[in-house]
C-alpha cells in the first residue's frame, strides 16, 4: 500500500486538500507523482491535475488493483456534499487523462459496474518510491527504459542508454528519446528521428547506441520510404550500423537493423536465423521481437508470433505497435471479446495512429459489424488526417458487400476488390481478405497471385499509393493476413498449398520440421 491508512475510521475520513500537501512525493518507475505540487510527470510529458482529481487517483493506486467502490470515492472526495454520478465520472475522466497525457499505455482505469472503479496496468508492477523528494523535471522526461537503463543494456534490449551510464551530455539522452519515442510510436509517415539521431552522432561521435539508434531509423525509412529515397535508406542504414559494430561489435540495434534490412518473402529460413542470432545476443530487442512477430505471423505460426508479440510488449509497453498486433491476435485466436478491448484500449491513447485505427475498422469489418464499421469510418473527428477519398469508397463498398451480402451488392465489391488490389500492397493486402470472407474465392486468389508471385491479370503496383493511408508492415508484401479468420476460406482451397509453395513456405515449413498452426487444427 501506498498509504499507511488504518482500515477504520482513517480510511473512511474525508480527504482534504491539506492531505495533498502533506503527502510526499510517489516514484512508481517512469511516473513520479507528487501531491503537493499537483504534477504527474511521466515518459510524455507533464500534467497538473485538479485537487479532487489528484485525491480519487491516489485513492486508487492505494488500493493497488482493487476495486474501490463508488461510495467509499463519494465519501473519501466530496464528503457529505451533495454531488451526483456526472461529479464522478468527470474525476475518473481526469485520471484518464493523466494516463494518456503522461504515460500512456501504463495504467488504465477499469470500470466495474455499479460498482466501482479500479487501476490496471504495468504501474502495479513497481514498488513505491516515498523516500525522499523529487524534483520535477523540465527537461525531456526519460522513460522507463532509461531509468532501467542498466538491466536494458545488460539484456541488449532496444533502450540501450549506454550514454546515461556513461554521464554522457544530457542534449544526447534527449536527443535519443526524442528519436526513440518516434521510433517507438511508430508511424510510417514520419522520417522515423533519423533528425535527432544526427544531432546525437555530432555530440557522442563515439557512442555505438546512438549510431545503433541512426541504424535503425534509416532501416524503417527503407521500408517505407518512396522509390526515389530507398537506396539511400538501405546505405545510410549500413553505414550507421557499421560504425556502431565498430565501436562495439555486439550493438544490439546496429545488429537488428541489419538483420530486418530486407523483406522476408522467399527468404524466410535466412531471415528467421537472422534475427533469431540477434535475439541470442540481445533477448528484448524491440526491433528484433517485433519483426520477429511479423515473421512467424506470416509465415502462418500464430501461436509463436503471439509469444514474441507479448516478449515485444514486455520490452516496450508504451509502443502501439505490439498493442494493436495483440488485438489482432485475440481475433485470430477466436477471442472478439478481448480484442475488442484490446484495441479500444488503444485507440484511447493513440486514436490517430494509422495501424491502430485500421485496425479497429478491420475488427469490425470483418467479424459481422458494418454498421459499427461505417460509423466508426464515417466520424471525421478521429480519423487518421491522411485517410482517402479512395479508401472511403474501398471500404463503404466492401462493407456493404460483407454485410448486405446480396448478390448486386457482392458483386460490386468483388470488382472494387480487384481494381484497388492493382493499386498498392496495402490495398492488396486488404482485398485478399475482403474478396475470401465474400466468398469469392477465384477472385482471392487472382488478387494474391498477382500481388506475391506476380502472375496473372491482377499484377499491381508494389510501391505506396499516395490515395493510401499510411500502414505499418504493408510494404514488402508480408502474409500475415493469409492466417486470419478473414482467409479461412482461402486455406480450406487446394490453391492455397500452391500459393504457398510459390512463395517459398512449404519448403520453409518442411526445413523447420513443423506444421503451421492452421494444419494442426480442424479446418
Amino acid at each position: 500500500m501506498l498509504m499507511n491508512a488504518d482500515p477504520g475510521e482513517e480510511a473512511r475520513r474525508m480527504l482534504k486538500l491539506s492531505d495533498l500537501v502533506d503527502r510526499p512525493d510517489i516514484r512508481l518507475g517512469p511516473l513520479l507523482i507528487s501531491p503537493s505540487r499537483r504534477v504527474v510527470q511521466g515518459p510524455e510529458g507533464s500534467i497538473h491535475p485538479e485537487p479532487l482529481v489528484m485525491q480519487v487517483f491516489l485513492l486508487l493506486l492505494d488500493s493497488r488493483g482493487k476495486v474501490v467502490m463508488r461510495n467509499e470515492l463519494f465519501d473519501r472526495c466530496w464528503g457529505e456534499a451533495a454531488v451526483g454520478d456526472d461529479s464522478l465520472n468527470r474525476a475518473i475522466a481526469g485520471v484518464r487523462k493523466i494516463a494518456a497525457d503522461a504515460a500512456p499505455g501504463l495504467f488504465a482505469i477499469e470500470t466495474v459496474p455499479r460498482t466501482g472503479y479500479r487501476l490496471t496496468g504495468e504501474i502495479l508492477s513497481f514498488e513505491a518510491d516515498t523516500g525522499k523528494t523529487h524534483r520535477v523535471s523540465q527537461r525531456v522526461p526519460i522513460s522507463r527504459r532509461a531509468m532501467l537503463g542498466a538491466a536494458a543494456v545488460g539484456l541488449g534490449g532496444l533502450g540501450a542508454f549506454a550514454f546515461i551510464r556513461q554521464r554522457q551530455d544530457p542534449r544526447v539522452a534527449a536527443l535519443v528519446e526524442k528519436g526513440r519515442q518516434t521510433i517507438l510510436y511508430g508511424s510510417p509517415t514520419r522520417a522515423q528521428g533519423t533528425d535527432y539521431f544526427q544531432q546525437a552522432t555530432k555530440l557522442a561521435p563515439n557512442n555505438a547506441a546512438v549510431w545503433g539508434w541512426l541504424a535503425v531509423a534509416h532501416r524503417n525509412v527503407a521500408e517505407n520510404a518512396g522509390p526515389d529515397e530507398v537506396a539511400a535508406a538501405v546505405q545510410a542504414c549500413r553505414e550507421a550500423a557499421d560504425k556502431a559494430l565498430a565501436i562495439d561489435g555486439n550493438e544490439a540495434n546496429a545488429l537488428a537493423a541489419l538483420a530486418t534490412l530486407q523483406p522476408f518473402l522467399g527468404d524466410w529460413p535466412g531471415a528467421e536465423a537472422r534475427l533469431r542470432s540477434v535475439l541470442a545476443r540481445a533477448p528484448t530487442n524491440f526491433l528484433a521481437l517485433d519483426q520477429y512477430t511479423i515473421l512467424l505471423q506470416a509465415a502462418g505460426y500464430n501461436q509463436e508470433s503471439w509469444t514474441a508479440n507479448e516478449r515485444a510488449i514486455r520490452a516496450e509497453p508504451l509502443s502501439p505497435l505490439p498493442q494493436y498486433k495483440r488485438a489482432l491476435k485475440h481475433w485470430i485466436f477466436g477471442r472478439p471479446d478481448q480484442a475488442d478491448l484490446t484495441i479500444e484500449r488503444a485507440l484511447e491513447l493513440w486514436p490517430r495512429h494509422p495501424a491502430v485505427w485500421n485496425s479497429r475498422l478491420m475488427l469490425f469489418a470483418y467479424t459481422g459489424r458494418g454498421e459499427a464499421a461505417l460509423h466508426f469510418m464515417n466520424d471525421e473527428r478521429a480519423r487518421p488526417r491522411l485517410f482517402s477519398a479512395e479508401m472511403s469508397d474501398y471500404w463503404h463498398t466492401s462493407i456493404a458487400g460483407l454485410s448486405r451480402r446480396s448478390k448486386s451488392e457482392i458483386e460490386k465489391a468483388r470488382r472494387v476488390n480487384l481494381a484497388y488490389a492493382k493499386r498498392s500492397p496495402g490495398f492488396a493486402t486488404w482485398a485478399i481478405m475482403t474478396t475470401s470472407m465474400l466468398g469469392e474465392l477465384d477472385a482471392a486468389f487472382e488478387i494474391a497471385s498477382g500481388y506475391l508471385l506476380r502472375r496473372g491479370p491482377s499484377v499491381g503496383s508494389l510501391l505506396k499509393d499516395s490515395r493510401e493511408m499510411p500502414i505499418n508492415d504493408h510494404r514488402w508484401r508480408r502474409t500475415m493476413n493469409l492466417f486470419t479468420p478473414a482467409t479461412a476460406a482461402m486455406r480450406a482451397d487446394p490453391r492455397f498449398l500452391e500459393l504457398c509453395d510459390g512463395i517459398g513456405l512449404s519448403d520453409y515449413w518442411a526445413r523447420r520440421g513443423k506444421k503451421p498452426d492452421y494444419q494442426l487444427q480442424p479446418a
